[in-house]
């Protein structure tokens, strides 16, 4: 038998979890997930009921708000932008010289494996975001 904890059901009866219906839905469940993530700990019901209403919050977004595929370069750019590096700085980063980054940044170049990886490493980001995608073509 599974055993329900008090804290978890305390947040059931101020939200079910049931799939998110529309975006009021939605606020109220990020009101929610930002109280939990707030706390320095949560209960064992707390962390339980914050990873599946995380997940109903995740599904809803996906469908109604789905984010567009970043190309290589962009992401690479962004990077650069929000970190306050100089190209010069990533240039250290990846194991090359600055003209290297700016001929990335223009184009010119694509990103090499091992540059990938020490990006993805420095920036602690997964490497499939410097992974050329297939974007799929309406039949």
């Amino acid at each position: 038998m599974v055993r329900v904890d008090k804290d978890y059901k305390k947040l059931a009866a101020r939200l079910p979890l049931v799939p998110i219906e529309n975006d009021k839905h939605l606020i109220e469940a990020h009101t929610i997930i930002v109280e939990l993530a707030a706390k320095k700990k949560m209960t064992r019901g707390e962390s339980q009921y914050f990873d599946v209403l995380s997940k109903l919050t995740g599904e809803y977004e996906d469908i109604h708000y789905p984010i567009k595929p970043m190309h290589p370069k962009e992401a690479f750019a962004y990077l650069l932008e929000q970190s306050g590096l100089s190209q010069g700085q990533m240039g250290e980063i990846m194991g090359c010289r600055q003209g290297r980054v700016s001929e990335i940044l223009a184009g010119a170049r694509g990103l090499s494996k091992e540059q990938i990886v020490r990006l993805s490493n420095h920036f602690k980001v997964s490497t499939d975001l410097f992974l050329p995608r297939q974007i799929k073509k309406a039949a």
